[in-house]
């Protein structure tokens, strides 16, 4: 924090007027994401704990109830993406997607999608996976989240192959891998039967592209 402004910097361009504020007591944050109210949910690397920055400050209260494991304090395998639902305001669901370390060997994990609601307190309610990768990597990577405007959650899941232990590049390729593959989801993780792969065995019903 050393050097850090304590008040807002405005900086103005051709494009617009922003205003930066210094958000101090953050351990390497890594993933994070507005609520509708404007509300930053952020993730902290090799910690199970969200984050709330509330009108540019941050909340002393950690918010629990992650599972074990979620982040990492290796930079290539911490790689985690936060959404809230685009319904927020009402189901106050958020989604959260991780690399899930091996049983008995943390080297090689595989992409974890992740559902919460998130009421405002201090611990996150309801949280369970609805849906997990049969496919595993070794190398950096991380799974994206967006959700589309036909309400369906879009998942994007890296490929990059490291040591040729689990999860080789070549695997985009194939259709059985979930690995670099653009995933559609309802929001309840299961496989809308309007995607493109449905009823074909050799392809993983919740491929996209």
């Amino acid at each position: 924090t050393v050097g850090m402004p304590n008040q807002p910097v405005v900086v103005r361009t051709a494009a617009a007027t922003v205003k930066v504020s210094a958000i101090r007591g953050l351990v390497y944050p890594w993933a994070l994401t507005f609520l509708p109210n404007g509300d930053l949910l952020v993730t902290e690397q090799g910690k199970n704990t969200l984050r709330r920055i509330s009108q540019g400050v941050l909340d002393p209260t950690v918010i629990t109830g992650l599972p074990q494991g979620i982040t990492s304090t290796r930079r290539d395998t911490a790689g985690v993406e936060i959404l809230p639902h685009r319904k927020f305001a009402d189901n106050h669901f958020i989604y959260i997607a991780y690399w899930k370390p091996k049983a008995g060997d943390p080297a090689i994990r595989t992409a974890v999608l992740l559902r919460a609601r998130y009421d405002g307190g201090s611990t996150l309610q309801d949280v369970q996976a609805i849906f997990e990768a049969t496919s595993f990597t070794d190398g950096p990577s991380a799974a994206r989240l967006v959700f589309g405007r036909d309400g369906k959650l879009y998942m994007a899941i890296g490929a990059p192959g490291f040591n040729d232990r689990a999860g080789k590049a070549s695997e985009a390729q194939e259709p059985g891998s979930y690995l670099g593959k653009i995933l559609r989801l309802n929001d309840d993780g299961t496989v809308p039967m309007d995607n493109p792969f449905v009823g074909r065995k050799e392809y993983k019903p919740e491929i996209f592209a």
